[in-house]
């Protein structure tokens, strides 16, 4: 459950940070593209690539983390089920006829497997759509660092 909460929280300041961080970020780099636009052609292209390259990895660095999340909350939802099943399995061999605690046993010990799947999936969707947001605001950038002389 804990390490769910960390993955919201993470993928929420993925977002703030787009949203909230992207526009200083671009102007900061607008202003010192300022210096470099007239400088030679090779030289200006290297510089821009720089500022595009830094930006991304700056917006996409807590990204692996997510994926890394999305992999493992699956993986502690198949763990919790079989420490259910274990659990049910010692109450059935120790008493017999009590297949309604056995029963309701069951689905508690898959609702944690249901659990991890859902939040993995869930958080693998908000990976893919931060990644591919961090993509369209790289580009953005791209596109107001123009290059003199192209």
């Amino acid at each position: 459950m804990m390490l769910s909460v960390v993955m919201w929280w993470t993928i929420a300041r993925c977002y703030l940070q787009c949203y909230l961080e992207y526009p200083t970020l671009s102007k900061n780099y607008q202003k010192a593209w300022l210096r470099w636009q007239h400088k030679p052609h090779a030289l200006a292209m290297a510089v821009r690539d720089g500022f595009t390259a830094e930006l991304e990895n700056v917006l996409t660095r807590n990204l692996t983390f997510i994926k890394t999340l999305t992999g493992v909350l699956p993986l502690l939802g198949l763990l919790g089920t079989v420490d259910g099943m274990i659990d049910n399995f010692s109450v059935l061999s120790s008493s017999l006829g009590v297949s309604e605690l056995f029963s309701s046993g069951i689905a508690q010990a898959l609702l944690t497997t249901l659990a991890g799947l859902v939040t993995g999936l869930s958080g693998l969707f908000f990976c893919h759509n931060l990644s591919k947001k961090t993509k369209l605001l790289t580009l953005d950038l791209l596109q107001k660092l123009v290059v003199k002389g192209i």
